[in-house]
């Protein structure tokens, strides 16, 4: 089922807000192309193209489009030799002879409130804007730069390619959330990629062993916990990053968890809190595991990590998927309460939430039905043992 969509055929966007698009695609993606443009004319100036077989499928619906455009054609020899960074270069670099702001998307992308973007560029000064991004196979809603200028940022890594401040630019970017927009990838729609990703970092690893974290990415975002585990304790062993040490060890302990291996998740949760002190996520996967054991004590031993999590959730440290993390932890907490039955404090996390999800609001209105309740039967206005 598509998302739905905001009408906004009446707003008129300045040409001056319009954006380039900058994007790669190949045959088999032509229908899902027709139906992107269609719904981001309004907004777009001009796109930028790279085909990356030689069909002209997707050729043909830009020619159908109205919009001025540039194309590339570039193809790999061999299918183990494709490379999307290298792609995406060549579209960002057309980008740069038409405008200092240019939007990525991919041809399968389908966007809520588009006009939030030129609203963004139009009132803001940013380097990068970042959309909340939605894949049907992953976690919902984490956030991804889309806006930028093409100048400043380049594509990197073959396979799960980023999007990082060229060498020489600014040090540090001012990066904004474009709220109210959501991008949708793929909704639904198509097969998973998985094993050509696979085989393409596979090949990648004999010269690039940090890529090695990817390849249990790829199997951990395809829900193959078994075959994840041991590439990720291999990327334990050999990463450089710190930083991808430790979302090695949160992926590595989820898998325990679904594989209902639950003690060695939770020494693993505690080996990266030992890797990397302050971060936090560690302290929401266990909070988790121990409410997830039911009983009083294990609940009460949930809180008191959630709690320690949630007294760090504003704190400098990065979280990775922040948005999402935030709304994650803030529902644990309330739900925690929910079960001891401290329903203003239970409230009062789930009111923490900018973004509340159904069960958050679920939590909000059975606590204020408990309270209303309580009021009722000892007719009183005072809330006893709530707090």
């Amino acid at each position: 089922m598509l998302p739905m969509l905001h009408s906004e055929s009446n707003v008129k966007v300045n040409s001056k807000d319009k954006i380039t698009l900058s994007m790669i695609g190949h045959a088999p993606d032509a229908h899902y192309l027709e139906r992107l443009l269609k719904q981001i004319k309004p907004i777009t100036a001009q796109i930028c193209f790279v085909n990356t077989d030689q069909k002209p499928d997707c050729h043909n619906v830009l020619k159908s489009s109205g919009i001025p455009f540039d194309y590339e054609l570039m193809t790999f020899e061999k299918r183990n030799q494709f490379d999307f960074s290298k792609a995406r270069n060549a579209a960002r670099v057309m980008a740069c002879k038409y405008s200092n702001t240019a939007l990525w998307l991919d041809c399968d992308d389908i966007i809520e409130d588009i006009y939030q973007i030129p609203n963004a560029i139009s009132k803001h000064e940013a380097d990068a804007f970042a959309i909340k991004y939605n894949v049907s196979v992953s976690n919902p809603e984490i956030l991804k730069i889309r806006l930028h200028n093409p100048n400043e940022w380049i594509w990197t890594n073959k396979v799960h390619e980023e999007i990082v401040p060229i060498k020489g630019t600014l040090k540090e970017k001012k990066i904004m959330l474009v709220r109210s927009c959501m991008i949708h990838h793929s909704p639904g729609e198509r097969e998973s990629h998985s094993d050509f990703h696979i085989e393409l970092l596979k090949e990648e690893c004999k010269e690039a062993p940090n890529q090695i974290c990817y390849i249990g990415k790829e199997y951990f975002n395809s829900y193959r916990f078994d075959e994840a585990i041991p590439w990720l304790n291999k990327s334990i062993l050999t990463h450089s990053s710190p930083y991808e040490i430790y979302n090695a060890y949160m992926m590595l302990g989820i898998c325990y968890l679904n594989i209902e291996k639950s003690k060695k998740a939770l020494a693993v949760f505690h080996d990266g809190l030992a890797h990397s002190p302050g971060r936090k996520e560690a302290y929401f996967y266990i909070a988790e595991y121990y409410a997830s054991l039911g009983k009083i004590e294990n609940i009460q031993r949930a809180l008191a990590y959630i709690l320690s999590c949630n007294a760090q959730i504003d704190s400098s440290a990065h979280v990775q998927n922040e948005y999402v993390y935030k709304t994650l932890c803030w529902r644990l907490e309330a739900r925690l309460h929910l079960n001891t039955k401290n329903y203003k404090k239970a409230i009062h996390a789930a009111n923490q939430a900018s973004n509340p999800d159904k069960e958050i609001l679920k939590i909000k209105k059975e606590c204020s039905k408990a309270i209303e309740q309580n009021n009722i039967s000892d007719g009183s206005s005072k809330h006893r043992n709530f707090t």
